[in-house]
């Protein structure tokens, strides 16, 4: 059972980074300004 937790912890980690990246680059896409990277 561990292993399975493990993995899961895994895969919703990678799930967070994928979504924590797409808000940047949405962000950086919809303002060129590096102003609100800052407030990030």
């Amino acid at each position: 059972m561990k292993r399975i937790d493990e993995l899961d912890f895994l895969r919703d980690f990678a799930l967070v980074g994928i979504v924590l990246i797409n808000i940047t680059q949405m962000i950086t896409t919809l303002s060129p300004n590096r102003e609100h990277l800052i407030m990030l």
